[in-house]
């Protein structure tokens, strides 16, 4: 599945990623073979425990040479205005405290005609949403109050517009999971206006 939401993103040849929030390096080899000898792609990752263990995993790979691994938040990214020309948030954003600030991090690190890759899961019942968040704890002994339960695309589209993106694809991205959910996905792809 993450392969076919990866092509489905639109990531092509030549291209420099960004991708916001990476979780394992299966999927940055993925991304740099999108984007072939040429192209370029960026991890972001803010735990830092998962960029060592990137690392040492990308180190024994050919993809390995045309990845790049930075530590740092969505909210905050230290790369220079206008540098990629992909942003691929997957997964990342329902996790994210100020998703306005995040946003406008995102495409400010775009190019001109850079386009902004969404995929993340629709709004679910706050009841389940609370349960989920029960569950982890008991679980996994963390808290989740940084989480959100999901997103109406219109609400995104909404943010979208005020970051200046014009949204150019939206689809159904399949099932996953949320701890013992299962949630639907979404692709939302938004592009910032050309020079």
């Amino acid at each position: 599945m993450k392969d076919d939401l990866l092509q489905r993103a639109g990531i092509a040849v030549g291209q420099r990623v960004l991708d916001v929030g990476f979780g394992d390096a299966e999927e940055l080899i993925i991304l740099a073979s999108l984007v072939g000898r040429d192209g370029h792609v960026i991890g972001l990752e803010r735990d830092p425990l998962r960029i060592s263990q990137a690392k040492s995993w990308l180190a024994s790979t050919a993809e390995g040479q045309r990845i790049s691994l930075l530590q740092g938040a969505a909210e905050q990214i230290s790369l220079p205005n206008e540098c990629v020309d992909c942003v691929l948030c997957k997964g990342v954003l329902h996790e994210v405290r100020n998703i306005k600030a995040a946003l406008s991090e995102m495409t400010r690190v775009l190019k001109p005609s850079g386009t902004l890759v969404l995929i993340d899961f629709q709004r679910f019942s706050r009841i389940k949403f609370e349960l989920y968040r029960v569950l982890s704890f008991v679980q996994q002994g963390r808290s989740c109050g940084d989480l959100h339960p999901g997103f109406r695309p219109e609400e995104l589209k909404e943010l979208f517009a005020a970051c200046n993106l014009e949204v150019v694809g939206e689809e159904s991205a399949g099932m996953g999971r949320l701890g013992p959910y299962h949630i639907e996905l979404f692709l939302l792809k938004g592009r910032k206006p050309g020079r």
